[in-house]
């Protein structure tokens, strides 16, 4: 999962522009109301495409149900 924010904004709204590639769930799994979900252990650190980079095993509890089937852009944006 990568995310990049660049520098330049556009002319017509002002904001930032924001491009993430990968997989959009993925760091979900991180965030305060999910990590319960989930065993993680931490494998150590490790390269990437030439970067150094934690590695994290994680894998669904089996005594939690899956949470994660979709996303919600905003409260009341598409799914």
């Amino acid at each position: 999962m990568n995310e990049y924010q660049h520098n330049r904004s556009t002319a017509e709204n002002g904001r930032q522009t924001i491009a993430t590639t990968g997989l959009p769930a993925l760091p979900l799994i991180f965030h305060p109301y999910y990590a319960g979900d989930f065993s993680m252990e931490c494998e150590g650190s490790t390269n990437f495409n030439g970067k150094p980079a934690w590695q994290i095993h994680f894998r669904q509890r089996d005594d939690k149900p899956s949470r994660i089937r979709s996303y919600r852009i905003g409260v009341s944006g598409s799914t």
